[in-house]
């Protein structure tokens, strides 16, 4: 008979949407508006990735050094106050975490100078402001493993 299967508990669809990884994806947010980090902080967070966000190119960099082994993805201002660039931070990330670390870099400014700095497939650049299926799909292309 089948009186064995009934008490299999039915794992709950509603909650599970298969083009997402089930892996909780780490995400480093790099963003010195705070109103725009908590924005961003909160969508990662209903999405239920792990988030570690800095508010500058130096806080970055400290926790990178705590962070470096638990980084899925970085996701970065362009445009950091204090004269510092994602650039360089960037190149720090991948320095440590792994070269092929995928980025998204979140920018107002929309010249050919930014576009042009998209150097491999493992970089988006998104314009600001972004919209949040935007930047889910942009996760989704890059963390599709």
């Amino acid at each position: 008979g089948r009186s064995g299967v009934a008490g299999v508990a039915r794992p709950h669809l509603h909650d599970a949407r298969p083009e997402r990884s089930s892996q909780v994806r780490r995400i480093f947010l790099v963003e010195d508006d705070a109103g725009v980090r908590q924005a961003e902080h909160l969508l990662l967070e209903a999405e239920r990735c792990a988030i570690t966000t800095a508010s500058s190119v130096t806080e970055a960099r400290l926790k990178l050094d705590e962070h470096s082994s638990s980084v899925d993805l970085l996701i970065c201002d362009f445009h950091l106050g204090g004269g510092d660039t994602c650039l360089e931070l960037i190149a720090a990330f991948r320095q440590r975490v792994s070269a092929s670390l995928p980025v998204i870099l979140l920018t107002g400014d929309t010249s050919s100078a930014i576009r042009a700095l998209a150097h491999d497939e493992r970089w988006r650049i998104a314009s600001k402001p972004l919209q949040a299926e935007q930047l889910l799909a942009l996760m989704d292309a890059l963390l599709r493993r």
